[in-house]
């Protein structure tokens, strides 16, 4: 799994950080925008708006689009990938780390490579902590807690200054 996260570009217009940072696993499959992601990418990193894209494989990705992610997400973590995935992106972690070191991480390690203060920083391993385990009734808890949280849907009432819908030709032509 990769994930890069884009939002150290130039200052936000409003000055400082926006607070923001959305996480979007597998992005490629339904995220639709009425623009192409890769504008979304660019423009989210003059704001500072970090955004974490995970993927499974660069295989799901077309190759435009894993250009856009790779010049415009600078921060990026990579857990153990395929030698096919690490020949491709060795290039973000060199010279510090190899196609092998990629490749063959283990479990609960990853590679990364930040950008820090503006500046790539050189990349480097890291160990992560395994998932505590599950809070038994937590997920119903949390459902519970959306349902209640959820605004009541209200209908909006009719406009009677507006005309009258068109028939539907569908029922009238008998």
């Amino acid at each position: 799994m990769r994930m890069s996260g884009s939002g150290s570009g130039s200052r936000n217009p409003t000055g400082g950080d926006t607070g923001r940072a959305p996480r979007v696993d597998f992005h490629h499959n339904f995220l639709t925008l009425p623009y192409a992601l890769e504008d979304m990418l660019a423009a989210a990193r003059g704001y500072r708006l970090g955004i974490t894209l995970a993927h499974q494989n660069l295989a799901q990705l077309p190759r435009h689009l894993e250009e856009s992610i790779a010049a415009n997400a600078r921060s990026k973590l990579y857990f153990t990938m395929s030698p096919a995935d690490a020949k491709r992106l060795v290039r973000h972690v060199e010279p510090r780390l190899s196609e092998h070191d990629l490749a063959n991480l283990g479990r609960f390690h990853a590679a990364t490579r930040l950008v820090v203060g503006g500046e790539e920083a050189p990349a480097f391993t890291l160990r992560t902590e395994k998932l505590p385990a599950p809070v038994p009734g937590r997920a119903a808890q949390i459902r519970r807690e959306l349902r209640r949280r959820a605004p009541t849907p209200t209908p909006t009432p009719p406009d009677p200054t507006a005309p009258p819908p068109p028939a539907d030709p569908r029922r009238t032509a008998r």
